[in-house]
């Protein structure tokens, strides 16, 4: 019986493994591509709740005092917010906002406070 395959089963066996590989390499690439995915999706929210968590800190501060500190520094568990006010004009006050995260991202971000509401008009990151 081992004379009649005239190697048959070498060759089978090898398209066998190659697409076992090829389908195992697949399903790799794609658990690293949802890895990265929800790590970044995780490090985007983070910012994102860091940045709203600064902006209702910065409102409060306006409502009860009526203006913005010149300079202030707000430590969260994995980042620092640091922002400095600048007056835009006689009834709006510009805050520039810097996070810094411990991954080592930073974002750069801009809200603007109008004095007589005492309300957040806009932001941008």
């Amino acid at each position: 019986m081992i004379k009649n395959e005239h190697g048959f089963t070498y060759p089978l066996t090898l398209c066998l493994l190659i697409l076992f590989l090829t389908s195992f390499s697949f399903y790799v690439e794609h658990l690293l591509v949802e890895r990265k995915f929800f790590s970044d999706t995780a490090e985007n929210l983070t910012a994102e709740y860091y940045f709203h968590s600064t902006l209702k800190k910065i409102e409060s501060t306006v409502q009860t005092t009526g203006s913005v500190q010149t300079n202030g520094t707000f430590y969260f568990q994995k980042g620092v917010v640091v922002f400095r006010a600048e007056p835009a004009g006689e009834t709006s006050q510009t805050v520039n906002i810097s996070l810094s995260l411990q991954s080592g991202v930073r974002i750069n971000g801009k809200a603007t406070y109008d004095l007589q509401t005492r309300k957040l008009m806009k932001w941008t990151e």
